[in-house]
């Protein structure tokens, strides 16, 4: 397909947007650039500045115009909210640029049932595009179903649409679990899946983005020895004169693992009246990787309203939207329960007994002597 740059102007309150096409017909082209160009479905269609049907053949030279009515008001953002509706829906009347973070996980293939919801993730991407600050980040939690001896691939083909829409692939992260609810058998043909697919997208660089320091270094307080050199792209070493001591706690690995179980995952246990729920810690991390305080959270496929609990409890503003009315009533009656001040207090508490913890192992490896130091895999200047 051949395009030219889109140019875009309003005139009478229409605006124009130009393409150049080939072979296909005007439905099909309507669809190929659903997420350029974010058509109404009453949008007209002009080829050559005539009007004609959408089943016209476009052939080579053609110049097609999709011509719709200027933007609609958009309402205000449904802050602190549980909606209930089809997300692309709800968020046609959403402000453009307005949410700098999202968060969601969406139905793995056919691995479970939703109450009939389909969903199609090409729209998804394109609302998402559009409500988005720039800067703003959509964290997508997803994997595959195995079918016919293989997996499906789509968790791939979502990240591909994103990147079409216009997303940066920022991160593809893994989401570790602890355990399987399917363990591999001795005799089977494959090892046992516990992990899925956490891709950052970006809508540019990210605006925020506050890396979880909770690694704690072996070689803390170490410099290295000899001469420090970096290799340049041309694969010369270059000797660097900024050496550093080696910091206490450095930025985790994009690989997070996380405890997952009836009684580990979630904190009340009706959230487990949803099937497939992500730890309130993985939503926790990310929030706090990307998002500041005061921030507007969004869970378009809100689910049993994890995400929008955590915002809460982390002092954001939410919005969570899903199709079943049933998990908009279970998310709205966890977000309610949720309390800002008491887990800000356990999240103290158990920052307390991590810090001391660490203050003991440091206490205890003081009184070794340098060579059981190093025996144990410790600098011996520790």
């Amino acid at each position: 397909m051949q395009q030219r740059h889109p140019s875009c102007h309003v005139i009478h309150g229409v605006y124009e947007r130009h393409v150049s096409l080939v072979s296909m017909t005007i439905t099909e082209m309507r669809l190929r650039l659903r997420n350029v160009m974010n058509l109404d479905p009453e949008a007209a269609s002009v080829v050559n500045g005539i009007h004609t049907s959408d089943d016209h053949v476009l052939g080579p030279g053609d110049v097609l115009t999709f011509i719709k009515p200027a933007g609609r008001k958009r309402a205000n953002l449904p802050i602190n909210s549980i909606l209930h509706g089809e997300f692309t829906k709800v968020a046609s009347t959403w402000p453009d640029e307005r949410i700098p973070f999202a968060l969601t996980s969406p139905p793995y293939d056919s691995l479970r049932e939703y109450h009939g919801y389909q969903f199609d993730y090409q729209a998804m991407a394109t609302t998402l595009h559009r409500i988005m600050t720039p800067g703003g980040v959509v964290v997508w939690v997803v994997a595959d179903q195995v079918v016919k001896g293989g997996e499906t691939g789509n968790s791939f083909r979502h990240a591909l649409a994103f990147q079409e829409t216009g997303f940066l692939i920022h991160d593809t992260m893994i989401y570790e679990k602890n355990t399987s609810s399917f363990p591999a058998r001795q005799d089977g043909t494959r090892y046992t899946q516990v992990f899925e697919y956490m891709f950052v997208f970006s809508k540019g660089t990210p605006n925020s983005a506050k890396l979880i320091c909770d690694k704690e270094n072996r070689w803390q307080g170490g410099v290295n020895w000899g001469r420090n050199t970096n290799r340049g792209k041309d694969g010369i070493l270059v000797q660097d004169s900024d050496i550093k001591p080696v910091p206490q706690f450095s930025p985790r690995n994009n690989i997070w693992r996380y405890v997952v179980g009836g009684g580990f995952g979630q904190s009340d246990k009706s959230a487990y009246q949803h099937p497939a729920t992500f730890p309130e810690t993985l939503a926790r991390d990310h929030i706090l990787s990307w998002s500041n305080p005061g921030d507007v959270v969004l869970d378009p496929l809100a689910g049993s309203g994890t995400t929008c609990v955590m915002a809460k409890r982390l002092g954001r503003h939410f919005i969570g939207v899903d199709i079943s009315q049933k998990y908009c009533d279970l998310a709205e009656e966890r977000v309610r329960r949720a309390d800002p001040a008491a887990y800000s207090e356990k999240c103290r508490q158990l920052e307390e007994k991590r810090l001391e913890m660490v203050r003991r192992r440091k206490e205890l490896l003081a009184k070794l002597s340098p060579i059981q130091r190093k025996l144990l895999g410790f600098p011996s200047n520790v």
